[in-house]
């Protein structure tokens, strides 16, 4: 099965981790991944990496061609919408292939095959990498018409491709509420049709299709296979394309337990996690709470965790406390 993963990415390159998906993904050879970009990136690619210069006007003037509503898109986030229309936009790009997809670069890659094989590939028209919604990080629709114009099925589709704001299309959609959000509830077991949503989204989509006559013609591929947050006294190893546990601190992922991606979308976001500044990415290395280790700096783990740690904390009292207060500042005086 050939298959065409489709980033379109406008700004500068996250350089804290672009290099570590580059390293990921050149153990997937059996994927091809197209990157449309106004800056292309200045490193080597792996061969399965292609870049094509487009402009974030050429975007706009493609996708309201091809969707046949006027989208306007002002910043990179917002292409996230866009992902279960790729099919219609980008058709030209993935005509030669069996299925295309797309994937987020803050994530380091293991071994796809390992987990989508042949048979999952024949048998199935959308995969998702997640079982409670379709994931946004990682997911592939089989190339046919069908798939390719489920998001017409969505109520609010053009409603999504004209807005300038990110309406979570690709995952959950919003909901009517205050909190917005519905990845919470959907992670407790809640199913997305019994909940009060203002964007109909691809998971509202794929959960309706599920129950309804139309089940008899898509099949849908929905496990959860990554790992998206580590807990503390868990460690994660990447070694030649594979990653997995080295160290668990959760019954639910014992040792050696392999994932198809890390997403540090969490881990990203708190005060101890640091992205290496290695010049060249090793074959081998490691990853807990507080960052990326190579073989040599794992064998002083203790004591590297032990200064990120402190770091991380006099960080948050010295630069977050202070921006939190001068916030709520700000917002007395403008009233």
């Amino acid at each position: 099965m050939k298959i065409l993963l489709l980033i379109p990415y406008f700004g500068q390159f996250p350089k804290d981790y672009f290099g570590l998906f580059l390293k990921s993904v050149s153990y997937n050879k059996q994927l091809d991944f197209l990157i449309l970009c106004d800056n292309p990136p200045q490193v080597a690619l792996p061969p399965n990496v292609r870049v094509e210069k487009m402009q974030m006007s050429k975007f706009n003037d493609l996708a309201t061609q091809r969707l046949g509503a006027q989208v306007q898109v002002k910043f990179g986030y917002k292409l996230c919408d866009f992902r279960p229309m790729f099919g219609q936009i980008f058709a030209d790009w993935a005509k030669n292939y069996d299925f295309w997809g797309h994937c987020d670069m803050d994530l380091i890659l293991g071994n796809i095959s390992a987990f989508l094989n042949e048979d999952i590939l024949t048998r199935f028209d959308i995969i998702s990498l997640r079982k409670e919604w379709i994931s946004g990080s990682f997911a592939l629709y089989k190339n046919r018409e069908a798939v390719n114009n489920l998001y017409k099925k969505s109520a609010h589709w053009e409603k999504v491709a004209k807005s300038v704001d990110y309406q979570r299309f690709d995952e959950c959609g919003l909901l009517k509420s205050a909190e917005k959000m519905a990845y919470r509830t959907l992670a407790k077991g809640e199913n997305i049709l019994n909940l009060e949503l203002e964007t109909e989204s691809i998971t509202y989509i794929v959960e309706r299709i599920k129950q309804s006559a139309e089940s008899s013609h898509f099949a849908f591929f929905q496990q959860t296979l990554v790992k998206e947050s580590i807990q503390k006294g868990s460690i994660l190893k990447y070694e030649k394309g594979q990653v997995f546990i080295h160290k668990s601190s959760e019954t639910r992922h014992p040792e050696n337990m392999q994932f198809a991606h890390y997403h540090f979308i969490t881990e990203k976001n708190n005060g101890f996690f640091q992205f290496p500044n290695w010049g060249e990415i090793p074959d081998i290395f490691y990853i807990d709470e507080t960052g990326f280790y190579t073989e040599a700096e794992f064998k002083n783990h203790q004591t590297i965790y032990n200064q990120r740690i402190r770091a991380g904390k006099l960080k948050y009292w010295f630069r977050t406390v202070p921006k939190k207060i001068w916030s709520k500042i700000s917002k007395l005086f403008k009233k």
